[in-house]
């Protein structure tokens, strides 16, 4: 069995048998078993609770693994999943020894601003970009206050330029055309989301129409139900559709879903700027099946976050220490905005997910 510690993920979760072997028979961890000392990834501590395993219940930090899937429900989907799952492992690893190897290069590249009233976000964000992605922390409301802000300035910072804001959280299907996906009203929206849909997520929605931007939906849910329905069964239940939606291979569906549609829109409106608005996890750099990855043309990313959520979108950050004085000025007011921008970012930029890095204090 194996045993992991670490201060930035207290969460862990089981992978299945195929994925274990996996694990087991890689050169790392073959290593750490001889030696019988665990193996460092970061801030984590990774070892086995016995010298030989007798048998394969893996436990790994969710915050980037994702989550395993059932192997008697989804017997290929799960060993896919696992996979990606062992890949990610091994991504972590190799990031987590280059930004050791660069951490002191890598703070002199990165600007700390500290920000009591709004964020100019005209002075961060460039001009010469396709897609900018937000990526936001679920159900916090100073980081769907941000954004509201951040949507808000985008008229101005892009004038001119026709501007779509497209969100994981607005459901479309596979048959729509770009056409038919766009909304431009508030009954539009109204008509089309979930009555459970969180309304601090909805104002930000709301933010894009008053500023005369455009939503476009990008969740399948039609093709979600149907890839996470297991053989046997006719639909899943609510914890499997849960499982799959948040799992690697699930993610890895969703994004190819999301990124058709983006594709679609740019066809039909070239040279709009396209806001892709949603889940971190969906359009960091440095995940697997990024939609930066997947639609590739000059992309910037955002993140929007909290300070204990940051190290969830990339463990790296736990690593990332501002100084005394800029910590005390972000503390001073509970209004105050931390934004982290690159100086001559070069590569680290996707080393660490994002290209701009928008800290609010938790409500």
């Amino acid at each position: 069995m194996i045993f992991v510690e670490g201060s930035v993920c207290a969460q862990i979760i089981p992978l299945s048998h195929k994925g274990a072997e996996a694990l087991y028979r890689s050169r790392p961890f073959v290593q750490a078993l001889n030696r019988k000392t665990p193996l460092a990834l970061g801030n984590y501590k990774v070892g086995f609770l016995s010298p030989q395993p007798k048998h394969y219940a893996s436990y790994l930090p969710e915050c980037f693994l994702g989550s395993s899937l059932d192997y008697s429900a989804y017997p290929r989907l799960a060993q896919r999943n696992d996979a990606r799952a062992l890949q990610a492992l091994q991504d972590f690893a190799k990031h987590a020894v280059r930004f050791e190897t660069n951490l002191s290069h890598i703070s002199t590249r990165i600007q700390n601003h500290v920000f009591t009233k709004k964020v100019p976000y005209a002075n961060f964000l460039p001009q010469d970009i396709d897609v900018l992605y937000i990526g936001e922390t679920h159900e916090e409301m100073r980081v769907q206050k941000e954004i509201v802000s951040l949507v808000s300035q985008l008229p101005s910072i892009y004038p001119g330029r026709t501007i779509y804001l497209a969100a994981e959280i607005i459901p479309t299907l596979e048959e729509w055309t770009a056409e038919e996906n766009i909304i431009l009203t508030l009954d539009e929206l109204a008509d089309r989301l979930d009555v459970t849909a969180p309304v601090k997520t909805i104002q930000v929605l709301k933010a894009a129409l008053n500023a005369q931007i455009p939503l476009y939906g990008l969740e399948d849910d039609v093709a979600l139900i149907l890839a996470s329905t297991p053989r046997k069964q006719k639909l899943p239940t609510m914890k499997q559709l849960g499982d799959f939606a948040v799992s690697w291979e699930g993610i890895a569906l969703r994004n190819r879903l999301f990124a058709r549609k983006i594709r679609a829109l740019q066809i039909y409106d070239p040279g709009a700027l396209i806001v892709v608005y949603g889940g971190m996890f969906h359009m960091a750099y440095h995940n697997q099946s990024s939609l930066p990855s997947l639609l590739k043309g000059k992309s910037f990313v955002v993140q929007v976050t909290i300070p204990h959520a940051l190290p969830a979108a990339n463990p790296l950050f736990s690593n990332m220490l501002v100084d005394e004085a800029t910590r005390q000025q972000f503390n001073a007011s509970p209004s105050a905005k931390l934004v982290e921008s690159w100086k001559d970012p070069g590569s680290y930029n996707k080393l660490l997910g994002n290209d701009l890095t928008v800290i609010v204090h938790e409500e």
